[in-house]
């Protein structure tokens, strides 16, 4: 009885989690969306105007640059709400029942917990800081600069540098959860061998 009562707990704060994760994800898409359209914005006012903001190919950069954590956010946002059922198998763990497939326990929901605040913290809302950061930049009152070839290289250098950085955040990022995980505050969403 107190088993059925702890599982039914477990899922119904499983399901609330799920659904934070959700709104996290459709935030990130949202925001990610609302990047994109600034960025056309952007290029737009970069390809069809004669005078142009003063920092333009730093803003574009930023922007594309948010662009690419936005879409690291959704895809590992995602993957948190995928069903236990279909986590990856644990072969040390071989299954006694079917509902120990597909329940969560506790553990697993402080894993999900963790993962989604750390998502969101350093994906969604660096993405935001970024684009944040691009739309400043377009709005401080600089003197405007006129439209030129240096202008185009300029903000293809830029772009480049921050897609450098970007990489480097991403693979520091992969290092942190590497070691969050030998330090076993990260463990693995495994569910038990079939």
């Amino acid at each position: 009885m107190r088993s059925d009562e702890s599982k039914t707990r477990t899922e119904a704060i499983g399901d609330q989690l799920r659904a934070k994760i959700s709104s996290k994800f459709q935030a990130s898409t949202f925001l990610g969306g609302f990047a994109f359209t600034v960025l056309t914005i952007q290029l737009s006012i970069s390809w069809q105007s004669k005078i142009v903001p003063f920092f333009l190919p730093a803003c574009i950069s930023l922007m594309v640059v948010s662009l690419g954590l936005y879409g690291a956010a959704v895809v590992k946002l995602d993957g948190l709400t995928l069903p236990k059922r279909f986590w990856t198998e644990d072969p040390n763990h071989h299954c006694r029942s079917a509902a120990q497939l597909a329940y969560l326990k506790d553990e697993d929901l402080w894993q999900l917990k963790d993962r989604m605040v750390f998502y969101w913290q350093f994906l969604t809302l660096a993405a935001t800081a970024l684009m944040a950061i691009s739309l400043s930049l377009m709005l401080l009152p600089v003197s405007p600069r006129q439209f030129s070839e240096g202008l185009v290289e300029d903000t293809f250098l830029w772009v480049v540098i921050l897609l450098i950085s970007m990489g480097v955040y991403f693979v520091v990022l992969y290092l942190v959860v590497r070691h969050r995980k030998r330090k076993g505050c990260w463990n693995p969403l495994l569910r038990p061998h079939d």
